[in-house]
């Protein structure tokens, strides 16, 4: 199935203060082509528990363009209306609904997919899965998945690893339906 892996990291608690997104191309199965990009939120205001999880500071942002911009010159056209997956979807899907939002710009019509749903779907019943919970990092090294977590383009390569092997367990039938 053919879908784009998407991360993004937020400056601060609010939904439209993206400061990265990572996102990953797949065409039937495989990795395609990859985009990261740091992004200047519309307030330079970094929390600290959000640079503790990241690393970024307004100093990394701060040259860097906006969303809009980023939508226009190749965000948009690189996702097309493909799929888009991301691990706990409802939180990438809302810092990409309030962004867009933010610059006026219309909704994506893609539909989403959650590697965390589907973990917790399929590996939830697997007795093989040991791992203490189904967060991102968990479900990567029980694939033997290594990554730079909380990176916007590792995350999303590792979502996109993640759903390969998903993809393979169900079959594509089965694995097409967790995307709404």
């Amino acid at each position: 199935m053919d879908f784009i892996a998407i991360d993004f990291e937020t400056a601060n608690y609010a939904a439209d203060s993206a400061c990265a997104v990572g996102l990953v191309k797949c065409v039937d199965g495989e990795i395609v082509a990859t985009k990261e990009f740091l992004v200047r939120p519309p307030t330079l205001f970094f929390s600290p528990f959000c640079v503790r999880i990241h690393g970024l500071t307004y100093r990394d942002v701060r040259d860097q363009p906006t969303f809009d911009v980023l939508w226009h010159r190749e965000l948009r056209d690189f996702a097309g209306d493909l799929p888009l997956l991301a691990h706990n979807a409802p939180f990438d899907r809302a810092v990409l609904r309030e962004t867009l939002a933010r610059y006026a710009l219309s909704p994506t019509p893609a539909p989403w997919g959650c590697s965390l749903q589907m973990s917790r779907k399929i590996l939830g019943r697997d007795l093989a899965y040991r791992q203490p919970n189904f967060k991102l990092n968990s479900v990567a090294a029980h694939f033997g998945i290594t990554f730079r977590h909380h990176n916007a383009l590792e995350d999303s390569l590792a979502v996109a690893r993640i759903a390969a092997e998903f993809e393979k367990m169900v079959g594509e039938e089965v694995f097409r339906r967790f995307f709404r």
